[in-house]
């Protein structure tokens, strides 16, 4: 199971450099408690945490279960660095961080990974077949039919029949010449196949046009109830329980207003 977890770690939560990070956390930097469930997934509790050049004090924040939170904010101004809190790779200067019943200000658990799915800005396709980039790091199993309709719904299937493969076809050189966007959906779909408790996901649909950006975002809410998406896309505003303006945080007078049309 550990090592399950460190290949998910290494595919969509973080850069190799923090893998090693995170690797080299000594034992009394892991608890071993027991996560009981509770509605708040993650409290942080008159923390200081630190976003780029800014220093943020008694910040207080609940992300709680069936919400949808949206995040917004200049680029550059730490909105990914707030993610790395919440997955052990940074700890907060002052205050006290929590997720459900376990303090994690100083310590983490490989428990919340296994609660948790990320899909990062740049998302990552890996060498094998489709079928195992698909159900990477999903204790769950699918039979053929659910995830050829799942690549259909995502707008994937072209990829079966513009390179001739089929869900146990090796991607060797292949997925190198996928787009953006494609890699951006395989993505999405590798989290919601791991049916997480909470879902979160940078900038998921920037690779998308807005049609098809808001049909996932439509999707994605059927099938995972607790949300946290950092976006630039003004349509997804619509979608949010509750939304965190970075700029007003750190009083910065945005560039640009982000308004749903």
């Amino acid at each position: 199971m550990v090592s399950h977890n460190v290949i998910g770690l290494r595919g969509d939560f973080i850069a190799i450099k923090k893998l090693h990070q995170y690797l080299k956390l000594p034992h009394e930097k892991l608890t071993q408690q027991e996560i009981i469930d509770q509605n708040t997934f993650f409290y942080f509790k008159d923390t200081q945490i630190q976003l780029g050049k800014h220093i943020i004090k008694n910040f207080n924040l609940k992300i709680e279960k069936n919400k949808c939170y949206v995040v917004i904010g200049q680029t550059g101004i730490g909105k990914t660095t707030f993610i790395q809190y919440m997955t052990g790779l940074r700890q907060v200067n002052a205050g006290a961080l929590f997720y459900k019943n376990i303090d994690i200000t100083q310590q983490f658990s490989t428990g919340i990974i296994d609660e948790l799915a990320v899909v990062t800005q740049h998302p990552v396709v890996y060498s094998g077949t489709l079928r195992q980039n698909l159900i990477y790091n999903s204790p769950y199993l699918y039979n053929d039919e659910f995830l050829l309709d799942l690549l259909h719904r995502f707008k994937l299937s072209e990829i079966l029949t513009k390179n001739k493969i089929t869900l146990d076809s090796d991607l060797n050189e292949i997925y190198k010449s996928f787009s953006g966007g494609e890699k951006q959906r395989l993505s999405i779909i590798r989290a919601l196949l791991k049916k997480p408790q909470l879902l979160i996901m940078d900038e998921p649909t920037a690779a998308l046009d807005e049609v098809t950006g808001i049909e996932l975002i439509q999707y994605i809410k059927t099938q995972v109830q607790s949300l946290f998406i950092i976006s630039h896309a003004p349509y997804m505003l619509r979608y949010a329980d509750q939304v965190i303006n970075f700029d007003d945080l750190l009083h910065i007078e945005p560039v640009q207003q982000i308004n749903d049309p």
